[in-house]
């Protein structure tokens, strides 16, 4: 919140042209930040689980919740503030109610369906990956920026809570390094 409160006088206060090399660049510095906070997870759970192992499902839920920190934080940081700077604020209004019908139709299946908190989070994970990816491509329409990555995003964001779920299986958490290393080669380009 404090950084997007900066940087919405800064970027009002610039040209059009301007705005969109600051969104392109903000954009590409958040795909290679955000997502490093979930390759951090694995040591620091292994560290945690050993320090405090009564805590475990703690930690667990935590490595859950990782990836809505991580797609609200992008939302926050750059898509809400660019909004704004357009004066696009009935279409966050209209978005945010939208996407908080979904929230409520997914959490509803999740608790009555399934009954599980896990699908619940991954409900919420979904839905605000949904809302930051419709706010990014009407972004990129409006600033005639281009900007890659948001399937690579999502698979990245699945990958990592297939590996949380499948705990016992190293194939999965493997296979989300792997991932991690190509969608950063696919992101670094321009920098």
């Amino acid at each position: 919140n404090q950084f997007s409160m900066v940087m919405f006088p800064a970027l009002k206060g610039i040209n059009e042209s301007s705005q969109k090399k600051y969104y392109v660049f903000f954009s590409k510095v958040l795909n290679i930040i955000l997502p490093a906070l979930l390759i951090l997870y694995f040591p620091i759970q292994i560290v945690l689980k050993k320090w405090l192992p009564q805590y475990e499902i703690s930690i667990y839920y935590f490595g859950l919740l990782l990836p809505l920190c991580i797609s609200n934080g992008r939302m926050q940081l750059l898509n809400n503030t660019y909004l704004k700077v357009l004066r696009k604020e009935k279409l966050l209004l209209y978005l945010n109610i939208i996407i908080v019908v979904i929230n409520v139709v997914t959490t509803m299946i999740s608790v009555y369906v399934f009954k599980s908190m896990v699908a619940i989070i991954i409900s919420l994970v979904f839905v605000t990956w949904l809302r930051n990816m419709i706010s990014e491509l009407y972004l990129s329409k409006i600033l005639d920026a281009r900007i890659k990555g948001q399937l690579m995003d999502f698979i990245l964001m699945l990958l990592f809570i297939t590996a949380l779920i499948d705990r016992n299986n190293i194939y999965f958490t493997v296979l989300f390094i792997a991932y991690y290393i190509l969608f950063l080669f696919y992101n670094r380009s321009g920098f």
